[in-house]
């Protein structure tokens, strides 16, 4: 394969340098360095690390096979639920043997921490609080409750029962969640008692790694790793991932840089490397190319799940044919959850939590006029359910109701699997491309994230920006949105005036 010198540098970087960690704008083929990375190392004791599980299918049909491919939650869970590793006081791995003194270990069970795994006498509202502070802890880089406690104050006060039940999930005496399985791995890394047995590591969507896994990235014994990712497609620190090329600076990486998209055209290029100047960082480059495939697909790209609702309704109004990158079940789950508040409670158990909030508004303990307000209030801080209840409020059931049958009918067709047009939010597009995009007005962010200087943002005011970046960068032909013109006129406008 022909590789640019951007691209032929890495590659040469990655032979002698232990961490390389490499700044690579939309669509500049950041897989195909990695496997030239690991052609150069002879794929011997290669693991790749991808996103989510489609990615992974993806890299195992095009690595070679000697190249293990798995995700983090996969890499933790061969250590920490099937092998089941646990530590001793000391951080000693505790090694069981058979009668015959084969090394055994009893596998832990996946599964959930929820107010009804509390079985202490203490209020709902209460047990919430302690599931909330158990998440936090999980993703964040500290070792031990102990510690966690010492800079969370709100957390210190169920230290007890936060330390008891991060136990019962070590014994094996309750099943762990997905965040166990990442903080555990971190644990038996930092303890150093995990031989991964590898020489080489590749790391993909580094912009958008857990705390728990670059701790284990500073830890792992290897010899060589390389790190890619694009830090302005960051887009998921409300789920608690941070930027891992910032969190890696201690490290003493060696930094480098793709600004070749073979994705994006000249002209769509030259438009999203002024934007990204503007809103992005000073010394964004970003080239484009102008051999394009013509492959006649299109997508129609929202900035939150309630306007993906709405765009899926106007698509079924004009009968056009249209796929989805998540099942239709999932994109309404909330939203249906909501939809059928009522006295008898939730059954679904991800959103269990808002029994509390049920059984206090039947049981007269709110002055609240609804219920559906009532569970506005009392969780305002739940970013999906505060969407999914506008999205209740705006459409209403019936009309949801109808929607989401004709979307499920929709789902079975065998037109849907071959449909040219995709419906998606940003979230749900990393490493697609399309020959057109059309952006959601939504997706422009608000003139006062617009004003703020660069320094001077909220990881969720650079993220506003991110996503319209991440939309845009998904066009191979043409651009069918004026988001990013508006987006540059309003900087270089505002900049005229103040020098007149």
């Amino acid at each position: 394969m022909m590789y640019t010198i951007e691209q032929q540098e890495v590659i040469k970087a990655s032979l002698v340098e232990h961490l390389v960690l490499v700044d690579s704008v939309a669509g500049s083929g950041k897989s195909s360095v990695l496997e030239g990375v690991a052609e150069a190392h002879n794929n011997e004791k290669c693991t790749y690390i991808v996103f989510n599980k489609e990615q992974e299918i993806e890299a195992k049909q095009r690595f070679n096979k000697k190249v293990r491919v798995s995700t983090t939650h996969a890499l933790a869970y061969n250590y920490v639920i099937r092998q089941g590793l646990e530590l001793d006081s000391n951080n000693k791995l505790i090694e069981s043997t058979d009668m015959f003194g084969v090394s055994i270990s009893r596998p832990r069970k996946l599964g959930s921490f929820n107010v009804n795994t509390i079985v202490e006498n203490v209020s709902d509202r209460e047990k919430e609080k302690v599931v909330y502070w158990f998440e936090v802890f999980c993703k964040s880089e500290y070792l031990t409750i102990d510690e966690f406690c010492k800079v969370e104050e709100k957390a210190d006060k169920r230290k007890d029962l936060l330390n008891k039940y991060f136990n019962l999930m070590v014994r094996k005496q309750i099943d762990v969640t997905f965040d166990f399985n990442l903080k555990y791995l971190q644990i038996l890394s930092v303890a150093g008692v995990i031989d991964f047995g590898i020489n080489v590591l590749l790391v993909d969507e580094l912009q958008d790694f857990s705390i728990p896994m670059l701790e284990v990235l500073k830890h792992i014994n290897v010899k060589h790793i390389i790190g890619v990712g694009d830090k302005n497609q960051q887009l998921y620190s409300f789920a608690g991932a941070v930027n891992g090329f910032s969190y890696l600076s201690d490290q003493n990486p060696k930094y480098m840089k793709l600004t070749q998209s073979f994705r994006v055209p000249t002209k769509v290029a030259k438009k999203i490397e002024i934007f990204g100047r503007l809103y992005l960082d000073p010394n964004f480059e970003f080239k484009g190319t102008g051999n394009q495939p013509n492959t006649h697909t299109e997508a129609y790209i929202t900035s939150t799940n309630s306007a993906l609702i709405e765009q899926i309704e106007l698509f079924h109004l004009q009968r056009k044919p249209y796929r989805l990158t998540r099942s239709v079940a999932s994109i309404f789950e909330a939203v249906k959850v909501i939809m059928y508040l009522n006295k008898k409670g939730v059954y679904n158990k991800k959103y269990s939590f808002l029994n509390r909030g049920i059984d206090e508004y039947f049981s007269g303990k709110t002055k609240a006029k609804s219920l559906i307000g009532y569970i506005k209030t009392e969780y305002s801080y739940h970013i999906e359910i505060q969407a999914a209840i506008s999205i209740v409020l705006k459409m209403g059931n019936i009309r949801l109701k109808k929607l989401m049958e004709e979307a499920k009918l929709n789902e079975k067709k065998v037109a849907y699997k071959t449909a040219s047009t995709t419906l998606a939010t940003s979230h749900t597009l990393k490493g697609k491309t399309f020959s057109k995009v059309f952006l959601d007005s939504g997706l422009l962010p608000k003139d006062e994230i617009l004003d703020t200087s660069i320094n001077f943002r909220t990881i969720e005011e650079q993220e506003a920006l991110n996503n319209l970046y991440v939309a845009a960068t998904r066009c191979n032909q043409e651009d069918k949105t004026t988001l990013i013109d508006q987006a540059i006129k309003y900087k270089l406008k505002e900049k005229y005036d103040k020098s007149h």
